[in-house]
């Protein structure tokens, strides 16, 4: 069985960056890279790409099941989602603090 080095690459945002994953990475005999600081690179451009094909195409024609997407529709739906999902965090774990 050959052995790979693999370093995973992480946004830049405190999900990633706190003291609770960079204790765990202690353990691990990871690397974490984080995109835009330890990298030339990152895949902002492929992501652009997809948004534009998204909401400039594919949710402007009927989907698989024939309807179309309802940009308001989904704003309504999950915009409560949202706040409801960081409410549901904050009451979950100690809050993080960042690197």
């Amino acid at each position: 069985m050959s052995s790979t080095k693999i370093d995973p690459i992480v946004g830049g945002g405190p999900e990633n960056n706190n003291s609770a994953v960079a204790t765990r990475l202690e353990s691990i005999p990871l690397k974490k890279l984080i995109a835009g600081g330890d990298l030339t690179y990152s895949n902002s451009l492929i992501e652009a790409v997809n948004k534009i094909l998204k909401y400039r195409y594919l949710f402007r024609g009927p989907m698989h099941d024939g309807t179309v997407f309802d940009k308001e529709d989904h704003r309504e739906r999950i915009s409560p989602a949202g706040i409801e999902r960081r409410l549901n965090n904050h009451r979950s774990c100690p809050p993080c603090e960042a690197i």
